[in-house]
């Protein structure tokens, strides 16, 4: 994608791991990740409120899509980078009145291929601590806007869309005039969700009447629905439809409704339209065909859909699987193919990142790919370059995985230029110079993937990477600490994080910015200030500041419930039991485990030790430990319990109990509530002793304890 302002941009696509680049050739104009990520931040802020205030943003959904990624993609590869939009749907805050959803409204995550919904259902395996068969529903994603419809003891109550997944704008008024239920024949609270849209025939329609009268046209139809919503009149919402999805919150008159191919037919009982379409598969290789036909269909449809989602049918197994903190564990979004085109490869260039990983890029002809312009794509690392015979120059495929990401498919060798060499990764580090080391990288999925590493912990772009990610908002948050500020803070001979809690207001004023330039005494005051402020931050924030591979902000929470301090957590690395402890802490796993015990045996606990010399206090977590009664019991908590799972598992852990996601032979106790499902027939297998709540506050009063109290 290339700036507006004429600079092609810094960050890389597909999640890419990256890092401030090395120094760059006189000539090459390429933003900084700060610079770059302010201006996305800004035009993306700027194309939400015209967009959730009148549908009508300048940008095209695809490239609302493609700004959104890269600016994910950046914050991943620079997580001290926060814009504060990356969060569950949209601002919730444009409007004056707001709703709250009953229960939160998560995204999904995203397939594009057979492979990754063979590794969402291995993942989801492990989460339902069995392989067994299983059934899951195929249905197609309407392209529109997500909204939940609240009813009690059978009255609509309140309508609002996602909004930040937590709440959205209260938008019942419109609701009403769809011509959706008034009321329903089920008591207690329903939450009924599903999506707003506007068919194509309505929006040729409009848009034909718009030219008309020379007005402006909607620019797609899920920005269509947005401002035919935000509008309010009879006249556009009549233009819109709704198609129910399922339910949040659902009442026990609805308990005897157990699958979600059932609640679909419950749903258009009562009298909601839903998607066409919608079957049941059994296999993964099933839900492929599935995909596919429902893609084949496309044409037909009086409405746009990206794709296809994917979901566990029966409740109790979704209910046993989880959430995550942005995504449920049981569905995933499946997008559809979009068209491939054809450009020239300018360059690939390479840069290394905090952890020494070297990532190369695709640097292209600038292409339209279904709407958005495209001048780079991810090459992922030396096997892929190597699969696609890739050489200087070549003419090369591309598409939008997923309608999204910018992905070369391949080569067209008869446009290949005579005597074209092929790319290599080069044998040194682009900013050290430092011999690269080739390493196979075990995924979490036990596939090898091949990297070269610059092993220098001296290496300059290493160094201001991990300042960078330790300083600022989501970390330590160290207001100021910009990226020029970090490489004058690199120049004058700091390397480690912790260093700046030694730095004197006179040392920061006279760090040079470039161009004779110094941050200045003014200047030099606030950072020394916010620097010290610091001091005290939350735990988590501190073991997210160490930089330890695979660990991201809800690894980091998880880890500061269980240790009260950094030391703590070190010595608890030390230990021969070390990787098995970790991974049973919730979600984190053997390889996240593997991957902190190295790294806190070695440079985070060196950093550990220096920050304890520096006289740092992290703040504990209020989730930490309050005893040891339960010390000698693993835990895995399953099924529909009367009370919040989260807040059982919570509590476990703070008396001392080992809380695992999987009933394996180090497994003392299943607490299981009502649908415990494989976890159950596993520990049974096992003779691992299963428990109701009533039997667990039993053995916890042995021990003196109240459960849950």
């Amino acid at each position: 994608m290339q700036d507006p302002r004429g600079a092609p941009h810094p960050s890389f696509q597909s999640g890419w791991r990256c890092t401030p680049a090395p120094p760059r050739r006189q000539g090459d104009h390429v933003n900084t990740p700060t610079e770059r990520h302010e201006h996305l931040t800004q035009r993306l802020s700027a194309a939400n409120l015209a967009y959730h205030n009148t549908g009508e943003s300048e940008l095209s959904d695809h490239e609302y899509d493609t700004l959104r990624q890269e600016l994910r993609a950046l914050e991943a590869a620079h997580p001290t980078l926060n814009s504060g939009l990356d969060v569950v749907g949209a601002p919730a805050d444009i409007q004056v009145m707001s709703r709250t959803h009953l229960t939160p409204m998560l995204s999904l995550g995203n397939a594009y291929a057979l492979e990754d919904l063979q590794k969402f259902e291995a993942k989801l395996s492990n989460h339902l601590g069995s392989s067994g068969a299983r059934q899951y529903t195929m249905e197609l994603k309407i392209d529109g806007l997500s909204c939940n419809i609240v009813y009690r003891d059978g009255a609509l109550l309140w309508a609002a869309p996602r909004g930040n997944g937590v709440e959205g704008d209260d938008i019942t008024a419109q609701i009403r005039m769809l011509g959706l239920p008034e009321r329903v024949p089920v008591q207690g609270d329903l939450e009924v969700r599903g999506e707003i849209y506007m068919p194509r025939s309505h929006l040729a329609h409009y848009n034909a009447a718009a030219r008309e009268k020379g007005e402006r046209e909607f620019k797609n139809a899920r920005n269509a629905a947005v401002g035919c919503l935000r509008k309010g009149t009879p006249e556009r919402v009549s233009l819109l439809k709704f198609a129910a999805y399922g339910v949040g919150r659902r009442p026990a008159a609805l308990d005897t409704v157990t699958t979600q191919a059932e609640m679909l037919e419950r749903l258009r009982a009562l009298g909601f339209p839903t998607a066409p379409g919608t079957t049941v598969v059994s296999s993964m290789d099933e839900a492929q065909q599935a995909h596919q036909a429902l893609s084949d269909r496309r044409a037909e449809l009086d409405f746009d859909a990206d794709g296809t989602v994917l979901k566990l049918n029966r409740f109790d197994l979704q209910q046993e699987a989880g959430l995550g903190s942005l995504t449920p564990h049981w569905a995933t979004a499946y997008k559809f193919d979009m068209p491939e085109v054809s450009t020239r490869l300018r360059s690939v260039t390479f840069t290394t990142g905090r952890t020494g990983k070297i990532t190369p890029v695709a640097e292209l002809e600038p292409v339209d790919v279904d709407g958005s312009t495209v001048s780079r794509a991810t090459l992922n690392n030396e096997d892929f370059i190597t699969a696609l015979g890739l050489h200087e120059g070549d003419t090369v495929t591309l598409r939008k995985a997923g309608s999204v990401i910018p992905e070369i498919t391949g080569v067209i060798t008869a446009l290949r230029e005579p005597g074209s060499a092929p790319v290599t990764v080069p044998f040194a580090c682009p900013s050290c110079h430092t011999p690269l080391l080739r390493r196979q990288e075990a995924s979490e999925g036990g596939r090898a993937q091949a990297a070269h590493h610059c092993v220098n912990a001296e290496c300059p772009a290493q160094i201001q990477a991990r300042l960078l990610y330790a300083t600022e908002k989501d970390v330590l948050d160290i207001q100021g600490v910009r990226e020029a500020a970090v490489q004058g803070l690199q120049a004058a001979g700091v390397r480690t994080f912790d260093q700046l809690y030694a730095l004197t207001e006179q040392d920061i004023a006279a760090v040079p910015l470039g161009e004779g330039r110094v941050i200045g005494a003014k200047n030099g005051a606030k950072i020394h200030a916010a620097i010290q402020e610091s001091r005290s931050r939350d735990l988590w924030r501190f073991i997210r500041a160490l930089s330890i591979p695979g660990t991201g902000k809800g690894t980091a929470q998880r880890l500061a419930e269980q240790y009260a301090s950094l030391e703590e957590l070190r010595v608890a690395a030390l230990q021969p039991d070390a990787v098995s402890v970790f991974a049973g802490i919730r979600d984190i796993g053997a390889f996240t485990a593997g991957q902190i015990v190295e790294h806190l045996r070695g440079e985070g606990g060196r950093l550990i030790q220096a920050l304890n010399g520096a006289g740092v206090t992290p703040t504990a977590s209020r989730a930490l430990s309050v005893g040891t009664g339960l010390a000698d019991l693993k835990v895995v908590v399953t099924g529909t319990l009367s009370l919040d799972r989260s807040a059982v598992e919570t509590w476990l852990r703070q008396h001392g109990a080992q809380v695992s996601g999987s009933v394996t032979k180090k497994t003392t106790h299943l607490l299981a509530g009502a649908g415990g499902g494989g976890k159950a027939q596993k520990a049974e297998a096992l003779g691992v002793p299963a428990l109701t709540e009533a039997q667990m506050a039993a053995l916890c009063a042995e021990r003196g304890l109240t459960f849950l109290a």
